[in-house]
């Protein structure tokens, strides 16, 4: 049972909810069995690696960071799900109509002036859209009855310890996990309820559930590492297409009397003679602007009085122009826009085609967005809110945490093209109403 007298329940260990018998056994479905082991003050611990080479995330987000549409893409995804900002709502019923309304009272406030919500939430968004992890680093300034301050800690230097206990006991922290040193990684405790007042401070993993994934979460973009992979080799074949002309074009034949005759005597002279020609030539075809571009050859003449030519260049017929891998580039695209979790046109995706629909189609895109694809990456966010820093903070039992949507408007309805409405912990937003300065949102009692 709860050791708090307001609030929900809160479970006795936090981090991943693992189910075997034998916890130690379990292997992730993207990993290898833990068999890495550091020391740490003295206390020996074995890792369990993030990717069979322990260095998955990081791969992932290098990968991330190649490609301008990916970022959009994720980015988007993490925008919509930040909406207009997030806070506490009082939960109240008016029938059978749901009303929340904002709330805040000295608890809230001073808990804000230690702690930027905004920022730490749209961090823990972030991180769980890049990664499919968010880490919050949770501490008290002054022991169990100073403030609770709270930090989040970037993936790429969290590691989990091999859980004996059906749950991570213990997290490990490095900043370079492809290179950690012993004295550069520090060993911090999960926040559990024996940890929570005891420990300076502690880790809480916030992640999806997915199968498979008993350590580490899995962000859906990743799926698609390889079509981004395909997509980051486009720019570079039109990058040295533009200056090789894509493909060989041109033969260039040159006789052999040309280079015995201008070569000089030797074997040795003649090779530096062709050598050099051939950078020649090879810079009047493809050499950089402003070169002067003409070739003189110094032609024999045949016995029927015509010119024979010692050099003499021959066209090929070019059967690939770049076409196609821009073709290839839009395929990849629209495969890692489908796997990012949000509607192309809003990520300004294009099929190739068309840009994007009208304004209604948009409005309607964004609201199925927001009221459809969100509320299950949210609620992870709002567990961990409502679950562990509400009953902390001391809350009353009618308030929770949720988020703002931003809702676009028509100019003749909403002046400023957008209206804002809010969603918290157990039903989606429909109808908002004014109640003095508050806005307040109703959702139907099923």
């Amino acid at each position: 049972m709860s050791k708090f007298k307001n609030g929900p329940m809160v479970l006795s260990h936090a981090g991943p909810s693992a189910t075997a018998i034998n916890t130690a056994d379990q292997q992730d479905g993207n990993s290898a069995k833990g068999t890495i082991k550091r020391t740490v003050s003295g206390t020996s611990y074995k890792i369990y690696p993030w990717g069979t080479n322990n260095k998955l995330p990081n791969e992932m987000v290098d990968l991330y960071r190649s490609n301008g549409d990916v970022m959009n893409l994720v980015q988007t995804r993490a925008d919509f799900l930040f909406g207009a900002g997030c806070g506490w709502f009082r939960h109240r019923y008016e029938g059978k109509t749901l009303i929340r309304e904002p709330y805040t009272d000295n608890k809230v406030k001073d808990f804000e002036i230690a702690n930027d919500v905004q920022e730490l939430v749209n961090t823990q968004l972030t991180y769980l859209v890049e990664t499919g992890n968010a880490f919050v680093n949770q501490s008290r300034e002054k022991g169990k009855s100073g403030q609770l301050v709270l930090s989040m800690r970037d993936s790429l230097t969290v590691r989990a310890v091999v859980a004996t206990k059906g749950y991570v006991d213990t997290w490990l922290l490095a900043p370079d996990w492809s290179q950690p040193k012993a004295g550069n990684i520090v060993a911090v405790p999960s926040l559990t309820l024996d940890t929570r007042d005891d420990a300076p401070e502690t880790l809480y993993q916030i992640k999806r559930k997915q199968s498979g994934q008993f350590y580490y979460g899995f962000a859906i973009w990743w799926a698609a590492a390889e079509w981004i992979r395909l997509a980051n080799r486009v720019p570079a074949f039109h990058n040295t297409g533009l200056d090789t002309e894509y493909n060989a074009s041109r033969i260039c034949r040159v006789a052999e009397d040309y280079i015995n005759k201008f070569g000089g005597d030797t074997d040795e002279t003649r090779d530096a003679f062709r050598e050099k020609f051939y950078q020649s030539v090879d810079g009047l075809l493809f050499g950089g602007e402003g070169t002067r571009r003409v070739i003189f050859d110094e032609c024999a003449i045949g016995p029927e009085g015509k010119m024979v030519p010692y050099i003499e260049f021959e066209d090929i017929k070019t059967q690939l122009t770049g076409k196609e891998y821009t073709e290839l580039y839009q395929m990849a695209v629209t495969a890692f826009a489908n796997a990012s979790g949000i509607l192309s046109g809003l990520a300004g995706v294009s099929d190739g085609k068309t840009l994007g629909g009208s304004g209604s189609e948009l409005r309607v895109s964004a609201e199925y967005q927001q009221f459809y694809r969100t509320p299950r990456d949210r609620q992870a966010v709002e567990s961990y809110w409502n679950r562990q820093i509400k009953p902390q903070i001391g809350l009353p039992d009618d308030v929770y945490f949720g988020f703002n949507n931003i809702l676009l408007e028509t100019l003749d309805k909403e002046k400023s093209g957008s209206s804002q409405k809010s969603t918290g912990s157990g039903g989606a937003a429909s109808d908002t109403k004014e109640t003095g300065k508050e806005t307040t949102t109703e959702t139907k009692k099923k």
